[in-house]
């Protein structure tokens, strides 16, 4: 669960109480309890349709065109996958591993696992994450096309994993803007 179905939590019980308190009046506290509990299923369906949504516009964001040459820009995904990392808080850094290269093709294949603790005191668990990235490079007449897919495995909410893609995501425009220029494309 990111920020969004967090505060949607939050918001289903204060609104469906405050619908219920409001509603007692009118309806007796039966009643009313039901329309408050409903209110807040309504309330919790808005922001966690909105989450999911969220999750996979990160999971799969589009495709992007950067002006300059496919070799400069493979070399500046794969600089940005060996330099992101994420600090997990229960295992250290994890890394990211390039795992395959298929340059016929133009496909990056990372990966990154990596434990996280949720939870505090007694109640502390270690839960396992990883993600994998996919990543097509089609060169173009003025440029490469870059999409990348990724495939995460998550349980227990995706707060961290959506971390780790939104920072190796700005990596790889900083690692291919920064190669670019200093290729004068």
């Amino acid at each position: 669960m990111g920020s969004t179905g967090a505060l949607g939590l939050v918001l289903a019980v204060v609104g469906g109480f405050l619908v219920w308190v409001v509603t007692t009046s009118f309806l007796g506290y039966g009643l009313g309890f039901v329309v408050g509990a409903g209110a807040g299923s309504f309330i919790w369906k808005h922001f966690s349709d909105k989450d999911k949504n969220e999750l996979a516009a990160i999971l799969n964001p589009p495709d992007q065109v950067f002006a300059a040459p496919l070799p400069v820009v493979w070399g500046s995904i794969l600089d940005a996958f060996h330099n992101s990392y994420v600090e997990t808080g229960a295992t250290g850094r994890a890394m990211w591993q390039v795992v395959g290269e298929d340059d016929t093709r133009g496909i990056i294949h990372a990966k990154i696992a990596f434990h996280q603790m949720l939870g505090a005191g007694a109640s502390a668990a270690s839960h396992p994450r990883s993600i994998d990235a996919q990543v097509i490079l089609t060169g173009e007449e003025n440029g490469t096309r870059v999409k990348c897919i990724y495939s995460i495995f998550s349980p227990m909410g995706a707060g961290l994993v959506r971390d780790a893609i939104v920072k190796v995501q700005s990596a790889m425009q900083e690692s291919i803007q920064a190669n670019k220029e200093i290729e004068g494309c």
